[in-house]
């Protein structure tokens, strides 16, 4: 995605020309990762979010929704403590860095006026939201020490410093960049814009490159058509100046055309409103996803119990099949009593069920008379009936 510096300068900018002396009411934080400022401003209310999250981080104003904990967390008392009432005098960009600012005025309890800061670092899994004073940390939405933070420590007391930078040059730096430029051979012009300057993710860096061939009408062989000083004056314009065109994908959201983008794209008038609604749908689509798999999971449980239960079910019907088979046993030893007195191991008798009248042996308890036989016989059907009975409607 890119939400680079490049994408965040421009939502910045429209961020202060809506936001610029709105008036700070309300202050929840909904989870761990999301801050939510009500603002006062122009005669309306609007939501501004603060995401820290790995994969939705952001700062805009939203229309969703959230449902708030019957206790604040820390965090949250904290900014409430501090920016209640605050009038938000500026928001920008810090430098080229993933970083948006949102400084504040408020009064203090003794009435005298100061001045806050709050830094939104927008910088995938290692985003935050940090509350400044005079270049001190009073708090942050993702404290951390040095055991914990591969970056810097984050924690109340400490002086805030940025993100160690990355050894890139800034597009602004004219002569670095005609120098760097100069320089350019072997690779694809999109790995070295993305290796060497400073604010631009792949995908930007894939843009510029796609944009200014199409609009120069380059060869296939870039690096011997393109003119340095040409290029650096299309590639500042386009990250200064872009003609701001939001739109989003079911992937990605831009703050202008990606013509290098083939994708199905919706547009709308504004960059906030953008963001809002590609992360709106992200998040109901990840919700969607959640509550499915739970579903799934509870039914696919459900049905290995039920099939669990069917098997012994359907084994317990199979042994009922021979219950007609005990009963004409008892039958057939009760019809031949007069023959068979005392106790014997086995019997045999005349099977009169079937056409030929068969001899048949049956076997028996040799320690029971013929007549104790029958009726375990008539037992173990009358138990296999019952069974059968019972397990039918299941």
């Amino acid at each position: 995605m890119p939400q680079d510096a490049f994408t965040l300068l421009h939502t910045a900018k429209e961020l202060n020309n809506k936001l610029n002396q709105g008036r700070i009411d309300k202050i929840n934080q909904p989870d761990n990762d999301t801050v939510i400022l009500q603002v006062r401003v122009g005669g309306e209310n609007l939501k501004l979010i603060l995401c820290a999250n790995a994969e939705n981080a952001r700062v805009c104003t939203t229309t969703q929704t959230f449902e708030n904990p019957l206790v604040a967390p820390n965090f949250c008392m904290l900014l409430r403590k501090h920016l209640i009432h605050a009038i938000i005098t500026k928001i920008e960009l810090v430098g080229l860095e993933r970083i948006i600012k949102l400084t504040l005025k408020n009064k203090n309890e003794l009435r005298e006026e100061g001045e806050k800061i709050i830094y939104a670092e927008i910088m995938g899994k290692y985003s935050n939201v940090i509350l400044v004073e005079n270049k001190v940390i009073l708090g942050a939405l993702k404290p951390s020490t040095l055991d914990q933070s591969n970056l810097r420590p984050i924690f109340s007391g400490l002086e805030y410093k940025l993100p160690i930078s990355q050894e890139k040059i800034e597009i602004y730096n004219e002569k670095e960049s005609l120098n760097k430029l100069s320089s350019f051979h072997g690779d694809s012009p999109e790995t070295f814009l993305f290796n060497n300057f400073k604010g631009i993710s792949k995908q930007t860096a894939i843009e510029i490159i796609y944009s200014y061939s199409i609009e120069n009408n380059l060869e296939n062989d870039f690096e011997k058509t393109f003119k340095t000083f040409d290029f650096y004056s299309y590639f500042k314009s386009f990250y200064v100046s872009p003609k701001i065109n939001p739109n989003y994908t079911k992937n990605d959201f831009f703050i202008t055309e990606y013509k290098s983008v083939n994708e199905n794209k919706t547009y709308l008038s504004s960059i906030d409103e953008t963001i809002d609604c590609y992360f709106s749908i992200k998040q109901n689509k990840k919700q969607f996803e959640s509550k499915k798999n739970k579903l799934l999971t509870a039914c696919n449980g459900l049905k290995k119990k039920l099939e669990k239960k069917l098997q012994i079910v359907l084994e317990k019907e199979l042994s009922c099949k021979e219950m007609d088979k005990f009963k004409k046993y008892g039958e057939l030893i009760m019809a031949n009593l007069w023959q068979f007195k005392a106790p014997l191991s086995q019997i045999k008798v005349i099977d009169y069920s079937q056409s030929d009248y068969p001899e048949i042996t049956i076997k028996l308890d040799g320690l029971i008379t013929p007549k104790e036989n029958a009726e375990k016989f008539f037992k173990k059907y009358n138990k296999l009936k019952k069974t059968l009975e019972a397990i039918a409607p299941q």
